[in-house]
């Protein structure tokens, strides 16, 4: 029904897919009779283990590494890093994200953890729905929005904030890189690399 991203949208639907459940197991029942009873139950028991094993695997070991992926973990410390440094271009890539939201994390967080002025921002507006918007490159303050994969030439002066594996892909290009610093959670992931272009590619 919906993607791993938007999931929550399907919760509406749960209570109506417990209730027509919930009457097939009771119609189905009433017409095996009380013989089959006995097996109704045995494979009504395996359906729940069956289930809430899946759920274990999911919510425990699969859920958190996907949740930092899509609440963007770790774009907040590494915004409150950028802010401090001394960096006058920090750029993030809008490569990693759909094209329709190429450009929301941008406008949502990059002026929530900054403080950007809302009377700046108005002074030009980056409206959150934009088709095509990878074509563009966006700015607020210091910060720019692009995607990597379509510019010839990376600025060297600027300070990168990228996922590892976005990092890579620029080695992959013939870019040389210094990493400045890295976002990890709890479990040593690591979400962002903070890296600077030391030698752009010719």
């Amino acid at each position: 029904m919906v993607g791993a991203a938007s999931s929550l949208r399907a919760l509406v639907g749960a209570p109506v897919f417990a209730i027509f459940s919930a009457y097939g197991a009771v119609r189905l029942i009433e017409l095996i009779g009380i013989a089959r009873r006995k097996l109704l139950i045995v494979a009504a028991l395996f359906i729940v283990v069956a289930s809430l094993t899946i759920f274990v695997k999911r919510y425990f070991f699969e859920y958190p590494t996907e949740a930092a992926i899509h609440w963007q973990y770790g774009m907040g410390e590494a915004i409150a890093f950028a802010q401090k440094s001394s960096y006058t271009c920090v750029v993030l890539n809008s490569d990693s994200n759909s094209n329709c939201f190429a450009i929301q994390d941008f406008i949502a967080k990059v002026p929530f953890y900054t403080q950007y002025s809302p009377q700046e921002y108005q002074k030009s507006p980056i409206p959150p729905w934009i088709g095509g918007s990878r074509d563009k490159i966006y700015a607020l303050g210091k910060y720019r929005l692009m995607s990597l994969s379509k510019q010839s030439k990376l600025d060297e002066r600027c300070l990168f904030i990228l996922r590892p594996e976005k990092v890579s892909e620029l080695a992959a290009k013939g870019y040389n890189w210094k990493e400045v610093y890295n976002i990890k959670d709890n479990r040593g992931i690591e979400h962002f690399k903070l890296i600077e272009i030391i030698k752009a590619k010719t």
